[in-house]
């Protein structure tokens, strides 16, 4: 082997090996990196999806015990402080030792129920612009300022307005205020109002119940984080299960396809081993591993077809080229053909049609003083028509 083919097969192999690398490289244009991309993007939309109608349900539900616990303090405040009791509260101008034994015990269930506030007001009905508080409590651990009774300001929105006056007019049983957004001077928090009816059925006062929302909010955060863990832990499991479930069902047969295909367009030569045999799918990838096998052994015996029938031409037609020149050299082709006479001078030639033909000439002196000339046209071409010509040319010949 020359020194030129040796670098030439070395190439062909260095080629080789790349093409198999590239192969099994990671393609980010491959079919299992857009596979997964779009279950992953799927995932990422239904778990906001999901996520977003269960931050409204966990925060509504949260809302709804928030205040069902409010008004169920409100209702424990109001064994304490009746309607009736507001005359008598207003007649003390909140200095008698019932007042302050009564805001005592409002306080302990303010603690105890972990409320921020409980208050009693008594809106302004002219307007509902403005409040005044007969009783306010505080929550021992909260920072803010308790109102002294008689503690006069104004309404703070006009959602509070407009509850206030259901409330005082006997239209409302219970109202819940919830604040958790824009601007809000004791943080975010929930009301629970229910009116305080005397004997004779009228409203007197509103007693409120406030809490605060930090724990919505702390439990909305614990939420968001638990639904981000949740997320990430199911796209890395399942990028981990598509990538080997596509591997095994589609990347790594599409590989073994792919690369005989390359294989058998390179090197042309059929494998002794079918795609079949080691592709054991029973789907679409099967099905092109059979065509594969299908077509290579169609290409296979069509080259070989084509290798015979070209051998076999190319042998036909160094014999005919041997049947030209044996018809050639038959013919006279020596001019001019009678050097020795002075008196005339013959030139011939023939072009047959095809390699060999049926048609001749000849010459010759039949004494020293006639010139006898042959030209035979025989009926048809090729090889019997030259069959026939030598017949008749060696007939006349031994004739002469």
């Amino acid at each position: 082997m020359s020194r030129r083919e040796k670098t030439e097969n070395k190439e062909n192999k260095e080629n080789k090996v790349s093409d198999t690398a590239g192969i099994g490289r990671i393609n980010r244009n491959g079919i299992a990196t857009k596979t997964i991309s779009g279950v992953v993007i799927l995932l990422i939309v239904f778990s906001a999806l999901v996520g977003f109608f269960g931050y409204r349900i966990f925060t509504e539900t949260l809302v709804n015990q928030y205040a069902t616990d409010a008004g169920s303090t409100a209702s424990t405040a109001m064994d304490i402080v009746s309607g009736d009791d507001i005359k008598w509260i207003k007649e003390s101008k909140g200095t008698s030792g019932g007042y302050i034994s009564t805001v005592d015990k409002v306080e302990r269930l303010c603690n105890s129920s972990g409320s921020t506030f409980i208050y009693v007001i008594v809106p302004d009905k002219t307007d509902y612009n403005h409040i005044t508080f007969l009783i306010s409590t505080i929550n021992k651990d909260s920072d803010y300022t308790r109102y002294e009774y008689g503690y006069y300001r104004e309404t703070t929105n006009d959602d509070y307005r407009q509850k206030y006056k259901w409330l005082m007019d006997g239209e409302a049983d219970f109202e819940i205020v919830v604040r958790d957004k824009g601007y809000i001077e004791t943080d975010k928090h929930i009301t629970a109002m229910r009116p305080m009816k005397a004997s004779d059925g009228e409203v007197k006062a509103i007693m409120c119940v406030q809490k605060q929302l930090d724990a919505l909010h702390d439990a909305r955060r614990s939420y968001i984080q638990d639904v981000v863990l949740i997320f990430l832990i199911l796209s890395l499991t399942t990028i981990l299960f598509m990538s080997l479930y596509l591997h095994n069902t589609l990347i790594d047969p599409l590989r073994v396809v792919a690369a005989e295909a390359r294989r058998f367009a390179e090197e042309g030569v059929k494998s002794d081993a079918k795609l079949t045999e080691s592709i054991s799918n029973d789907d679409e990838i099967g099905l092109l591993a059979e065509s594969i096998d299908h077509m290579e052994t169609q290409i296979h015996d069509y080259i070989d077809n084509i290798t015979r029938i070209t051998a076999e031409k190319e042998r036909m037609g160094t014999e005919l080229k041997l049947a030209t020149r044996i018809q050639e050299n038959m013919l006279p082709n020596i001019f001019p053909a009678f050097p020795e006479r002075s008196d005339f001078d013959i030139y011939a030639s023939m072009n047959p049609a095809k390699e060999i033909g049926g048609d001749f000439y000849d010459f010759f002196m039949t004494d020293d003083d006639h010139l006898a000339i042959v030209i035979a046209d025989v009926s048809g071409k090729g090889i019997p028509a030259a069959l026939f010509m030598m017949m008749s040319m060696i007939t006349i010949n031994n004739q002469t």
